[in-house]
């Protein structure tokens, strides 16, 4: 499913995890990643999103990037968009 984002103007903010993660990788992968991210608090591009099957409360939801994912929950009273992991698709899935 795609579709465009309709929270613009949300922050974005990072678990310590997933900025670690995110510092360690090369740097044309951190910047699509980085793109990903902007585009989809901009709304400005359709993009691959689903909602993770058996998440908590809020809900996590899955943005690709390549062959990235970025694994994020969205808190709508803070106007805030929480990383919680960045990884490698071969990976990010394993608990």
């Amino acid at each position: 499913m795609t579709f465009r984002s309709n929270i613009k103007n949300y922050k974005i903010k990072f678990t310590p995890s997933a900025e670690k993660t995110l510092l360690k990788l090369d740097d044309q992968t951190a910047q699509k990643i980085q793109k990903k991210l902007i585009a989809l608090v901009s709304g400005t591009e359709n993009l691959n999103i689903k909602k993770m099957k058996g998440s908590s409360n809020p809900p996590q939801y899955r943005l690709k990037s390549g062959d990235y994912r970025i694994i994020y929950e969205i808190h709508h009273e803070i106007i805030t968009i929480l990383v919680i992991k960045v990884g490698h698709r071969r990976e990010i899935y394993e608990k």
